[in-house]
């Protein structure tokens, strides 16, 4: 007979989530549903305690990594080994977790170059028809611009709300709820083109600036559209978070301090932030002589 007690989905909803996730956004908690799942799926049963075992879990993590990232089976079993940690600590299983993780290769930062940009704006300003009710070239410009302007994630900028915009005064603020972490409302100052994007499809009785009334994963299908009508690439690097780093990597080409920009803790994350294309450091073939060659 099945034990409730110890099935790692009933747990999670009775222990985990209102422990260790209280404030969590919804979609924090899917993943964390969705790996329960996968762990499922993977055991052919339904995943208990019992199942925390090293052999096991490392087993899911090779399973899990087949057609996906590194960083992404990390992730699954991330969550997975922070549950179980936390069941052992509350003495529900005497195992402590040793399974090791994937390496997970350095990537090169990379971001869109001037001339890219300019061709992403075209793209957006040529998108027609309408977003949940909102023109679609304004939303998908105002988008942008947001994050040309604040360097924010695309979920902060997603959650805005008419009254967190100035346009008068072009400022925009970025409540904390919004932003990962939660931790710190932000304000930047909005650029002029940015002001007139977000005029022409202000409508103050919608709450929302940006309304996504589609499935959550819908509007990566659809950016990837207006990514090739840009000519640019739809890779999983390629999305919102690529424009973050072009941010950041203009900001600090011009003196600005990335780190501080970004709401990073410790410059050693934005380093994988810079692009080194438009943040020019020395390089070997600047500085290094080498013979005269006839």
């Amino acid at each position: 007979m099945h034990d409730d007690s110890r099935d790692l989905l009933s747990l999670f909803e009775r222990l985990y989530k209102p422990l260790r996730l209280a404030g969590c956004s919804y979609t924090g908690l899917r993943h964390h549903r969705e790996t329960i799942s996968q762990f499922a799926r993977f055991l052919g049963k339904t995943p208990t305690l019992d199942h925390f075992d090293d052999v096991t879990v490392a087993g899911f993590l090779d399973w899990v990594s087949d057609g996906r990232s590194a960083s992404t089976a990390n992730s699954y079993i991330d969550r997975l080994l922070a549950q179980w940690r936390f069941y052992n600590r509350r003495g529900l299983i005497s195992r402590w977790p040793e399974v090791r993780q994937l390496n997970v290769p350095e990537r090169i930062p990379l971001a869109w170059l001037r001339e890219e940009m300019a061709r992403l704006w075209v793209a957006c300003e040529a998108q027609t028809g309408t977003i949940s009710g909102v023109e679609a070239a304004g939303w998908w410009l105002g988008i942008h611009c947001c994050i040309a302007d604040s360097a924010e994630r695309v979920g902060a900028i997603l959650r805005l709300e008419w009254r967190d915009i100035d346009l008068d005064n072009r400022w925009i603020t970025i409540r904390a709820e919004s932003r990962k972490g939660k931790t710190r409302d932000r304000m930047h100052q909005l650029h002029v083109t940015t002001v007139a994007v977000l005029a022409r499809i202000k409508v103050p009785t919608r709450k929302l600036v940006f309304p996504w009334e589609g499935c959550s994963t819908g509007i990566w299908h659809q950016y990837e559209s207006v990514l090739k009508a840009a000519g640019l690439p739809i890779d999983r690097r390629s999305k919102f978070h690529r424009m973050r780093r072009t941010v950041a990597s203009y900001f600090a080409a011009a003196g600005g301090d990335p780190t501080k920009l970004l709401d990073h803790s410790d410059p050693r994350v934005t380093k994988a932030y810079l692009d080194l294309r438009i943040v020019q450091t020395p390089q070997a073939s600047d500085l290094v002589w080498r013979p005269p060659m006839k």
